[in-house]
């Protein structure tokens, strides 16, 4: 397991640490404590940004078909 900060995942995907905060919240990746940091899998993470992304296409593509 390879782990990365949870400051650095925010920053490479893009978004807030209160954003992955909220997804570890509703169960989509796991907070790993160790020595006074907050950390996740990086493989964990990876996969958690691509299936959000796919979701947020499929909605972006539902909006426009209902919009037609």
């Amino acid at each position: 397991m390879t782990l990365m900060l949870v400051s650095e995942a925010a920053a490479q995907a893009g978004v807030s640490v209160e954003d992955i905060e909220a997804w570890a919240a509703q169960g989509l990746l796991q907070i790993h404590l160790n020595a006074l940091q907050r950390w996740v899998d990086k493989e964990e993470f990876e996969s958690v940004v691509e299936n959000l992304g796919w979701m947020q296409i499929s909605a972006e593509s539902w909006d426009r078909v209902e919009g037609d």
